[in-house]
């Protein structure tokens, strides 16, 4: 029934309820539910036409909330991968959404936020002298690097870096197990060398 106004009356009103349902699942951070709203009214964008000019957003609105739910929803849980010390799902977190939305600053810039981060953790491992924790943190950075090496601006720090503080881990803590060998502590030596193949299993 095209030409009835009383439906598509109601029809307007239905999606301005389900638009104001994703805003409000948007106002208090849950932009999973948010996310799924925008793309169902994005997905059903067509059928609105015969009324488009009375509604408050239009398809590039829908197209950019739900890129921005995405980008945020994996910036939670970044963060909470982040504060968890889980700094291998924190990484993982940003790839598939960095591939679908390539050259968006924003992920961009969030993504790189965690990378720093990661690094700074690993360096704040390496100045307390926790080789074993460091080491772990770097050789992550190295197996991720090519997900983010294309980042712009690119991580503060390259491959070489990463390398050569594998580097000093490997070789504190080889020192370390020889040291405790020689006073007789096999026991002990075999505990920090297998600290090392946990970051560096070829050794």
């Amino acid at each position: 029934y095209p030409g009835d106004e009383t439906l598509t009356t109601k029809y307007l009103q239905t999606v301005r309820g389900v638009k104001a349902a994703g805003d409000k699942a948007l106002a208090v951070k849950d932009f999973v539910q948010a996310g799924r709203i925008y793309r169902v009214l994005l997905g059903n964008y067509a059928d609105f036409k015969p009324f488009a000019a009375k509604l408050t957003f239009n398809k590039n609105g829908l197209e950019a909330a739900v890129r921005n739910c995405r980008i945020s929803l994996v910036e939670d849980q970044a963060r909470q991968y982040l504060k968890a010390g889980n700094y291998a799902k924190a990484l993982t977190a940003y790839p598939v959404a960095f591939k679908e939305y390539l050259g968006d600053p924003a992920i961009e810039a969030k993504y790189l936020q965690t990378v720093r981060e990661v690094k700074a953790a690993g360096d704040g491992a390496l100045t307390v002298k926790d080789f074993p924790r460091a080491g772990k943190v770097y050789a992550l950075l190295l197996r991720s690097y090519p997900a983010f090496e294309g980042l712009k601006p690119s991580p503060p720090f390259g491959r070489p870096d990463l390398v050569e503080g594998l580097s000093i881990c490997r070789d504190r803590l080889t020192q370390a197990g020889l040291e405790e060998y020689r006073k007789r502590k096999p026991a002990r030596a075999i505990a920090i060398w297998e600290d090392i193949l946990a970051f560096d299993p070829d050794n």
